[in-house]
Order: structure tokens, then C-alpha cells, then sequence
């Protein structure tokens, strides 16, 4: 059976404004397209937009020397879409962010299993980060 009616939420995130906004476009073309062809309607409501909110470069490089000093010599950077993890913090100051692995790499999901060792490193490492930002704070050389 085909519905009558589908609704659907899309959370979209990049890295800049410009960036999110140029995808929107692109998809909102192509969906009212693929729309047109078929003979079907499409409605947008925006509920909520929010700015990017970028990791601070400083804050980064404090949590790469904390990952590395719990022995891992070559950290892997990821660019977080993780906005609304920044968003409010982001508008009263910088932001930096640490992520703990995930089991088999599930996260946001009721299966998401982070395991006491990897917690523990995520500690180390995050303790090291603050230790790192304070010197920093402290010498003048936030940047």
C-alpha cells in the first residue's frame, strides 16, 4: 500500500552557513523536480535554523595534545555536525569537543555501547585537554 501523505524532518548540517544553505537549494530543486514529475505535492515548514558553530582551532589542538598524551600518536580529527552540542555554548564562547569510540561504531542509537576502557582513555585524555587549555589561558597564547 502507498500513502497518501508522507512526513519527514531532515536536521541539516555543515560546516558553514553558506555551505548548508547552497545544499538546501540544491535538494529543495531536485526534490520539487522529482516531485513535478511524479505529480506530487511538496511542502516545506521550517521549525528551527540555527548558525554553524565551528570547533575553536586553539581548543582542537588542546584536545589533539590530549589524545596524544594518552599514547596515541596520530589522533583522528573529525569535524563534528554535532551543533546542537555547540549551538548555545558556541554563542557565549569558543567550543572544542572530545568524542569517546563507540561499539562498532553505533551512536545515537538504543544499541550505542561505549566501553569502560575507552571511557577511562576519553578521561585521560580530556583531563590532559584542560590541562593543556589552562596553560594556554595562562601564557596569554590561547590561539
Amino acid at each position: 500500500m502507498i500513502p497518501g501523505r508522507a512526513d519527514i524532518s531532515l536536521d541539516l548540517r555543515a560546516a558553514t552557513d553558506a555551505e548548508r544553505d547552497d545544499m538546501w537549494t540544491l535538494m529543495h530543486g531536485e526534490i520539487e523536480e522529482a516531485c513535478a514529475l511524479r505529480g506530487l505535492r511538496f511542502e516545506v515548514r521550517e521549525t528551527h535554523r540555527a548558525p554553524a558553530m565551528p570547533c575553536a582551532p586553539w581548543l582542537q589542538a588542546a584536545v589533539v595534545a590530549g589524545i596524544r598524551s594518552t599514547g596515541d600518536d596520530d589522533p583522528m580529527g573529525l569535524w563534528s555536525r554535532a551543533g546542537h552540542d555547540a549551538m548555545a555554548v558556541g554563542m557565549a564562547t569558543d567550543v572544542g569537543m572530545l568524542f569517546i569510540r563507540c561499539h562498532d561504531g553505533i551512536s545515537h542509537h538504543p544499541e550505542e555501547d561505549v566501553r569502560e576502557l575507552d571511557v577511562a582513555a576519553g578521561l585521560d585524555a580530556l583531563e590532559a585537554a584542560v590541562l593543556e587549555v589552562a596553560a594556554r589561558l595562562e601564557t596569554g597564547a590561547r590561539r
